[in-house]
């Protein structure tokens, strides 16, 4: 959704697309699938046995709370990304540079996202963020083919990438 919401953006005020078809497909695929099958390994949360298995919510994936959280994101990442966009353009940066940047960005977020992921009931900062050891090697297998991309020459070529400074993607972790 937060895609949507930056291309959409972007595409709204005139502005050059902030990321392309190859780096949305990598960060959608590579980023985000190598995110989603630790989940088969996560703890059952609390109270999960006392819930009613044939209440409407049981039966729904797309849940109220789901839905919510997709939104609340979805539009908190995708209108940070579209400012970080907008900013980036008026620094005159390079083209090739902005989109490495907002790919690094879209990626880290995927990332970071997954965690939220670990309850519904609670907050990301009450919960136990090690206690899927699989999530966390999925995180740091997850960083480390993004700095790949970003460092060897044929997959920069193939994601139309820059080299960027340690200090832009130390910046780019912090905001993630």
């Amino acid at each position: 959704f937060s895609e949507v919401f930056l291309i959409g953006g972007a595409l709204l005020v005139g502005a050059p697309l902030p990321l392309l078809p190859t780096q949305i497909l990598w960060a959608n695929i590579i980023g985000e699938g190598v995110m989603s099958f630790p989940f088969a390994f996560e703890k059952k949360e609390k109270g999960s046995m006392l819930r009613n298995p044939r209440s409407h919510d049981s039966k729904n994936i797309l849940t109220a709370s789901v839905k919510k959280l997709i939104f609340t994101v979805g539009i908190i990442t995708g209108g940070f990304l579209i400012l970080l966009y907008l900013f980036l353009l008026k620094l005159n940066l390079p083209m090739e540079e902005i989109q490495t940047i907002m790919f690094v960005g879209l990626s880290i977020s995927s990332i970071f996202f997954a965690f939220s992921l670990k309850s519904f009931e609670q907050p990301v900062w009450k919960i136990n963020v090690f206690s899927n050891k699989f999530l966390v090697g999925a995180l740091m297998m997850n960083i480390a083919i993004l700095l790949l991309s970003l460092t060897l020459p044929p997959l920069q070529k193939l994601l139309s990438l820059v080299p960027l400074s340690l200090l832009d993607i130390a910046l780019l972790f912090g905001l993630g």
